[in-house]
């Protein structure tokens, strides 16, 4: 605690910080964002970067598939601070979506915690911390326990955070869900989607089964399903596989 309070306005706070979380928990990677509304998060610190700047892997979060991420969903749709774990946050069908198969599992892997601090309504830091196994019930609830005084700490450090943002060439901003979904839909040669195709599409990309969606748009399944067949029909697809492609292509 007194190296973290000591070096609140050092360049290498978050690497101190996801050290000292290390203690309690074992993990593969970790990653600093601040999320602000809709537009691209900025990268603050990550142990996924290349010398030359973010890798592959995080480029292609930053062009767009961050929209998929249900960390970036769950804030967006509560803006709560917190700790909060994969299992917490995910739509009921993450796991069979292709942003699991295709991105998460293989460079975040298997398991996901976040401290999520949230400035203000449209702004939030998050320290995430990935692991290539599932974390045991004893490291999160050590972790839990220790959101109150991290959160203290992130709050602190946003003092400091102006000057030691990492500055990415791809970081473009955006004003809406529905603008950047539309503007990657696009660049893929989709057709115009309706406001509601947009909102479907981004619910069945990020893993909300029909059922799920019905529940969350107070539709009947079978609109559900109906939507989904317009859907593809228009896009020219037969599946959320290809879906995502087309999504992920334009990137």
């Amino acid at each position: 605690m007194t190296q973290l309070v000591d070096g609140l306005d050092r360049p290498n706070f978050w690497q101190l910080l996801a050290r000292s979380m290390g203690d309690y928990a074992e993990f593969d990677s970790h990653l600093v964002l601040k999320f602000s509304g809709n537009e691209m998060p900025t990268v603050l610190a990550a142990n996924m970067m290349e010398s030359g700047g973010a890798d592959s892997r995080l480029q292609d979060y930053l062009n767009g598939l961050f929209l998929l991420d249900p960390f970036f969903t769950h804030w967006r749709e509560t803006r709560y601070s917190g700790f909060y774990r994969l299992d917490e946050v995910a739509p009921d069908a993450f796991k069979r979506t292709d942003y699991y198969k295709r991105y998460f599992r293989l460079n975040v892997a298997e398991d996901e915690v976040q401290f999520v601090h949230a400035i203000d309504k449209d702004h939030a830091i998050c320290l995430a911390l990935g692991s290539k196994r599932r974390f045991k019930p004893a490291e999160v609830a050590v972790l839990a326990s220790l959101a109150a005084w991290v959160n203290a700490l992130i709050r602190q450090r946003l003092r400091f955070e102006k000057s030691t943002e990492i500055s990415l060439s791809l970081h473009r901003p955006t004003t809406s869900l529905k603008l950047k979904l539309e503007e990657t839909m696009r660049k893929g040669n989709a057709p115009k989607l309706t406001a509601r195709e947009l909102e479907i599409t981004h619910l069945i990309l990020s893993g909300f089964s029909a059922k799920s969606i019905s529940a969350k748009l107070a539709i009947s399944a079978e609109t559900v399903k109906v939507h989904k067949k317009h859907l593809y029909a228009k896009l020219g697809v037969e599946s959320q596989s290809a879906m995502f492609s087309m999504f992920f292509n334009a990137q």
